[in-house]
C-alpha cells in the first residue's frame, strides 16, 4: 500500500508541473521507492504490474531482487534513504549517489520480522521507519517541503508524528 500511496503522489505533483524528478529527496520504507520513481520518471502504471508477496517473506536478498528489476542498479544525486543501523538501531542517511539504488530500498524497506536485515558496505541495516517515518528534520533551508505519510498519526505513537 505504502509504495503505491507515494508512487500516486509523485504522479500527482507531477501533473501539477512540479519539478520532482529534479528535487532533492528523502525516502523511508516505501517511500524509498517513490525517491527513485520520481527521480527516474516512473509512474504509478509501472508499480500497477509490481507481484503481490506471500509475507513474511525472510528470502535473502528478496527486496532487492525486486528493486534492482526497477531500477537496474541506480544511483542519484540529491537523493537520501532512511535506514536503521543494527544492532545499535540508530537512524541514518544513506547517499543514493555513493550506493546502488536497489541496496538502499532494501535496507529501508526491510520490515523486521517480515524482511531480513540488508547489509551495505558491511552493515546491517533494517527498515528507516523503526527510528523515524519521515525524515523532514533533514530538509532544513528547504524552500518547499512535501511530505508524504500514508501511515501517520496518533494511533502510532510518537514515530507517527
Amino acid at each position: 500500500m505504502g509504495i503505491a500511496w507515494h508512487v500516486a503522489v509523485i504522479d500527482a505533483l507531477r501533473s501539477l508541473g512540479l519539478p520532482v524528478d529534479a528535487a532533492p529527496s528523502i525516502g523511508t520504507s516505501a517511500g524509498s521507492w517513490a525517491c527513485g520513481a520520481a527521480r527516474l520518471g516512473l509512474s504509478f502504471d509501472e508499480f500497477a504490474g509490481f507481484g503481490d508477496l506471500d509475507l513474511p517473506d525472510r528470502s535473502p536478498g528478496l527486496l532487492r531482487g525486486l528493486a534492482a528489476q526497477i531500477y537496474g542498479e541506480a544511483r542519484l544525486d540529491n537523493v537520501r534513504i532512511s535506514v536503521t543501523a543494527l544492532p545499535t538501531m540508530r537512524h541514518h542517511l544513506l547517499d543514493a549517489s555513493r550506493f546502488p539504488l536497489p541496496d538502499l530500498i532494501a535496507a529501508s524497506s526491510a520490515v523486521p520480522g517480515v524482511f531480513s536485515p540488508h547489509e551495505i558496505a558491511g552493515r546491517r541495516y533494517v527498515d528507516g521507519g523503526v527510528r523515524a517515518m519521515a525524515s523532514a528534520g533533514s530538509a532544513a533551508g528547504a524552500d518547499l517541503l512535501i511530505v508524504s505519510l500514508p501511515i501517520a498519526g496518533a494511533v502510532f505513537g510518537p514515530v507517527g508524528r
